[in-house]
């Protein structure tokens, strides 16, 4: 039960990152300021899940 959680996570926070780490990009490319950082942390936010995830299995 707690490896099909964590195997769900994994593959929705994988999404869920490209998605807004694309968002971001767009939005950074049309001269929103505010979005500079988004893919990088996009980025990272999945590196951390994903090492999580490994280290609870």
């Amino acid at each position: 039960m707690k490896s099909k959680i964590i195997f769900s996570v994994l593959g929705c926070s994988y999404n869920l990152c490209l998605i807004s780490g694309l968002v971001s990009f767009i939005l950074y490319a049309y001269g929103l300021d505010k979005c500079k950082h988004g893919p990088t942390i996009a980025i990272g936010v999945y590196l951390v899940l994903s090492i999580l995830g490994e280290c609870l299995l």
